[in-house]
């Protein structure tokens, strides 16, 4: 998905493909499961510096789920393989979507409003992934 400001109008629209205007933001993401405790998952978060990752779900003592832009989970990955040997690290097919990232937290208020206008006005409380 890209998000573009649209040159004929002041709204910002989701696009399945390109279209005329100003390309603003990216959204191209990556999840996997990740075989390890999270406290380890998050310290190689933090010690590379990846800003837009982080573990998404808790799923087990061992096993998380990650989620980020496409390059961060990539590091995190070849970070996490060189550090221990036989880690389990499997992405997953989200459609190159990284659901639960904060990749996601500029457009709160965009998908507020268009949910807004889904439900007529009527505020309605939905989770969005």
């Amino acid at each position: 998905f890209y998000y573009y400001y649209l040159t004929s109008s002041d709204e910002l629209a989701c696009l399945t493909e390109p279209a005329k205007g100003e390309m603003i933001f990216d959204l191209q993401g990556k999840m996997a499961v990740v075989g390890l405790e999270p406290a380890a998952i998050i310290a190689t978060i933090k010690q590379l510096g990846l800003q837009q990752s982080c573990v998404a779900c808790f799923n087990s003592p061992k096993g998380q789920t990650v989620s980020g832009p496409v390059n961060e989970i990539d590091q995190l990955s070849e970070k996490l393989s060189s550090m221990y040997n036989d880690i389990y690290f499997h992405e997953i097919n989200t459609d190159g979507l990284a659901f639960h990232s904060p990749i996601w937290e500029p457009f709160e208020e965009l998908i507020d409003f268009l949910l807004m206008k889904v439900f007529s006005g009527e505020r309605q409380r939905c989770w969005n992934s």
